[in-house]
């Protein structure tokens, strides 16, 4: 059998129709959407390449599997339209993808993965030597099949933000279709439908490499930590506190940045405050990457219980919910019912077994012995004679009755004038009473006669 003969190389002629009229067709057919349209603007022309061979555009992924990604960045010069610029590529599934474009592609593939297909990177950034190598095989057609190749510095594949993707795999390829532009992927080269590229666009990009758009590191807090003895509330009773941390994103933070219940359930310590049972506190103002934002926190006991609340940050953007600042705050509360209100004490007591009695009754007889006392001294003068004495029988009975009113001077069986028997201790009320009227009557009696 004879030898196949070696593919003559193409006249240079050939090559320069060949090449236009394949521009050509892709211009003429235009950008497919809104997406592609935002990719042209980027300043990157659509330059189209001859389908990709080999077993990886064919290759079949386990929907649960993770692209490998390794996050060690590497810093290169990327091409747009021949114009250098400083690019940091990462590596996807064993390719080098710009890191922005890799965290979107890490979220479009676990999204391709819940839905059961399983989405590869076939080709991703090219240096200026590997775009030289490849054109170089086209324009003298002795490698790479003569595939297809965009000048040095002009194809899209030197900017990072294009991939070629699995579509050989025809789920691959009718996801993508269905799907990619949801996550800010477009196909610019309408002649290659394993061709995407992402330049903006999409869900927020909190992919594992580079910078996160959302990110906070602790600052500070007015709250005790878990470790610290509880917090300890009454059944609606309330505590304030402030959470301070620092923005490490590149996202500013705002109105949708909020201190969120982790896990994502209502909370038993929420407040009316809260915006959300499960959403305590809005940033309290802007806060730019760099700057140091808080969050104002009103905690309440509202049911009797120990209680250990987790706290996150999290951002609810219109196309996805970021989570950040996993457990960034944790507080340790205790909830008791409010203590009964105390009795008050009646005035009139007589006793309450700590001595209390005891001292009202020995002030009340201390005052019915002084007005007894003084009623005695009021009789006495007026039973003064007109010659400003005073008779015996009056004196001696003013005498008794204040000895027996105030107890003094008399031992026990001593008589205090009126026959009664004298006790040291506190007179009770009646005793007291008996007295005075007794006092009282001496006197008038001596004064009638």
């Amino acid at each position: 059998m004879l030898p196949h003969p070696a593919r003559p190389p193409l006249r240079p002629a050939l090559v320069s129709v060949l090449l236009l009229g394949a521009l050509g067709a892709a211009c003429d057919d235009g950008p497919p959407d809104e997406l592609a349209q935002r990719a042209l603007e980027s300043g990157v022309e659509p330059t189209p390449e001859v389908e990709p061979e080999g077993p990886e555009y064919f290759k079949v992924v386990a929907p649960g599997a993770l692209p490998a990604i390794n996050c060690a960045e590497k810093q290169d010069t990327g091409y747009v339209k021949g114009d250098p610029f400083a690019i940091t590529v990462v590596t996807v599934d064993g390719k080098p993808v710009e890191v922005d474009t890799a965290n979107a592609y890490y979220a479009m593939q676990q999204a391709a993965a819940a839905d059961g297909v399983g989405i590869a990177i076939v080709s991703g950034f090219r240096t200026m030597a590997k775009q030289q190598e490849l054109y170089n095989c086209y324009i003298n057609c002795n490698c790479n099949n003569c595939n297809l190749a965009a000048k040095p510095g002009y194809s899209n594949h030197q900017s990072g933000h294009a991939l070629d993707l699995n579509t050989g795999v025809s789920s691959v390829k009718k996801w993508l279709e269905n799907h990619a532009d949801e996550w800010g992927f477009a196909r610019t080269v309408p002649k290659e439908d394993w061709h995407y590229e992402w330049w903006g666009g999409g869900p927020p990009q909190d992919g594992p490499c580079g910078i996160p758009l959302f990110a906070g590191d602790p600052e500070g807090q007015s709250f005790p930590s878990q470790e610290a003895p509880p917090i300890l509330l009454e059944v609606g009773e309330t505590r304030s506190g402030w959470l301070e941390l620092e923005n490490v994103g590149k996202a500013s933070w705002g109105p949708t940045t909020m201190l969120a219940t982790s896990p994502d359930e209502p909370s038993p310590l929420a407040d009316a405050s809260w915006p959300a049972p499960t959403r305590a506190a809005r940033v309290e103002s802007p806060t730019a990457s760099g700057e140091v934002g808080r969050f104002n926190l009103v905690i309440r006991g509202n049911e009797p219980g120990s209680f250990v609340q987790h706290f996150s940050l999290v951002n609810e953007g219109e196309d996805q919910i970021s989570w950040f600042a996993e457990d960034t705050l944790a507080l340790n509360v205790l909830v008791v019912e409010p203590a009964p209100p105390e009795e008050s004490t009646s005035s009139t007591s007589t006793g309450t077994g700590d001595g209390t009695g005891e001292t009202a009754g020995e002030t009340a007889g201390e005052t019915a012995g002084e007005t007894a006392g003084e009623t005695a001294g009021e009789t006495a003068g007026e039973n003064t004679t007109s010659d400003g004495s005073t008779s015996a029988d009056t004196t001696e009975s003013a005498d008794a009755s204040t000895a027996g009113a105030t107890g003094e001077g008399l031992d026990d069986g001593d008589e205090a004038g009126c026959g009664c028997v004298v006790d040291r201790g506190p007179r009770p009320w009646s005793e007291l009473s008996l007295l005075a009227m007794l006092v009282l009557i001496g006197g008038r009696r001596r004064r009638l006669g």
